[in-house]
């Protein structure tokens, strides 16, 4: 518990888990969103969106919902595209992925190589090896 109240991101999801399963503690749901809502980073949150809108749109695990699909993809990009004002690596990177292929967006090459270029100036190495896929050449 110290370190979720100081901050820590993995232990605020650790204590969100033992009162979600009343381990160690009561179980409390409240206790658990409210913890699970502080420790979740912001990327992780717009990437969540982006899953969201993937499974509305496919209709396997739910039922297929469009409209849902069409909110949760576009607040994903708004995040993301916050995110990435503020010089964040992992923004950067989904925000490439998301023009590489055309998700929430219209499919823009040189936007995608642009955030992906950026991501990786940032040292995320996932960005590196889908710029070298975005440019057709192998890892």
């Amino acid at each position: 518990m110290w370190a979720a109240k100081r901050g820590n991101r993995f232990a605020q999801r650790q204590v969100a888990n033992a009162y979600l399963n009343g381990e160690g503690t009561r179980r409390s749901p409240a206790a658990a969103a409210h913890w699970f809502r502080i420790g979740i980073a912001p990327w992780q949150l717009a990437v969540i969106y982006g899953g969201l809108a993937q499974t509305y749109a496919c209709g396997q695990l739910v039922p297929a919902d469009h409209a849902k699909a069409a909110y949760y993809t576009a607040k994903s990009v708004a995040d993301l595209r916050a995110l990435a004002r503020g010089r964040n690596a992992q923004a950067d990177y989904y925000l490439g992925l998301d023009y590489a292929l055309g998700r929430g967006v219209r499919r823009n090459r040189t936007r995608a190589t642009g955030y992906l270029c950026r991501a990786v100036m940032l040292r995320d190495t996932r960005a590196a090896a889908a710029l070298r896929h975005l440019q057709g050449r192998s890892p």
